[in-house]
């Protein structure tokens, strides 16, 4: 059988750059698996005031932007970063980094939810748009009592 050549590579999935997030403009540290016996407690990645706004950043590493043919042109992947929260809401919950420019930013917001939490977990997920995805997190935001 003889090997097919100048064949495309495979799609690899996208991946995050270190540091993958960066909450309230310092690097953030995920959580370990809360599920696995001995998991130290979670790391705080920051505080979120009562009211007030918590910028959030996702950065994924430029060669997360994978070129494939199209036709008889090349193409670039695009990315979508999307950021997901247990409780509050966003005010961007999904950016558009580029090979140029890749990270996107978003702020949490302080809303009340039910139960009104005083810890929210926070995660970014970025999806190439062919079936690759990488996802960070979680990563623990605090709500101080009003």
């Amino acid at each position: 059988m003889r090997a097919v050549e100048n064949q495309a590579a495979l799609n690899a999935s996208p991946a995050f750059a270190a540091p993958a997030v960066s909450i309230g403009g310092s690097a953030a540290t995920p959580c370990a698996d809360p599920a696995q016996p001995g998991t130290p407690a979670c790391p705080v990645a920051g505080t979120l005031a009562p009211g007030g706004r918590l910028p959030v950043e996702a950065q994924v590493t430029p060669d997360s932007f994978q070129d494939y043919p199209v036709g008889g042109r090349t193409a670039t992947e695009t990315l979508a970063v999307s950021f997901f929260t247990s409780a509050g809401r966003f005010t961007e919950e999904r950016g558009a980094p580029t090979r140029g420019a890749p990270s996107t930013s978003t702020e949490l917001k302080d809303e009340k939810v039910a139960g009104d939490p005083r810890q929210v977990l926070v995660w970014a997920v970025v999806r190439d748009l062919r079936g690759g995805e990488a996802v960070a997190g979680p990563y623990l935001v605090v709500r101080p009592s009003p």
